[in-house]
């Protein structure tokens, strides 16, 4: 499995080589993730509120930028984590209200980690509670060790199931 998981990843990680001229070995965009969660826009999902863009291009041209959208992938993402990392720094209450905000949406929107359709958000938080409601109440219940792993076994097969109807359709969150 070591072997196909390189075969896949290395036309990938040469091509980021050729391009930014630095190892690269998955993806160019940690920086970008890493702004994402932490400015003054930042929702503690994979968006940010209106404004952002102003924001970072203000950011850029403090770094002697001009154009952000002129950059490449690789300096988008540099400027990017440079520019996240000074928020971090001088905002470090702000970065743990959001932290703690990404933990609250990863623990209470399980399926699809967002707070963008609220509905569905309901539905999965049901869900959720009826999946560890039976998987509670089946552990106690079980007389024996193998009834306990089947309750377990019933729980993940019935948080996939719900998970494979519900996963939130780009449509769904207006992109």
């Amino acid at each position: 499995s070591i072997l196909v998981w390189c075969l896949v990843l290395c036309p990938w990680t040469v091509r980021n080589y050729y391009l930014s001229h630095e190892f690269v070995p998955i993806s160019s965009g940690g920086g970008n993730s890493l702004l994402t969660g932490n400015n003054p826009f930042a929702t503690g999902t994979w968006r940010a509120e209106k404004g952002f863009e102003k924001w970072f291009q203000e950011r850029a041209a403090e770094h002697g930028v001009a154009h952000g959208e002129q950059l490449n992938e690789f300096q988008r993402s540099a400027l990017s984590k440079t520019i996240a990392i000074e928020f971090i720094s001088t905002h470090p209450m702000r970065t743990i209200q959001l932290a703690l905000k990404k933990v609250h949406i990863f623990w209470i929107y399980p399926i699809t980690h967002t707070d963008s359709y609220i509905p569905i958000q309901l539905i999965a938080v049901i869900f959720d509670f009826i999946l560890l409601l039976g998987v509670a109440l089946g552990i106690v219940a079980a007389p024996n060790s193998r009834g306990r792993t089947l309750m377990i076994a019933a729980a993940v097969l019935f948080f996939f199931f719900i998970y494979s109807m519900l996963r939130t359709p780009r449509s769904w969150n207006g992109t």
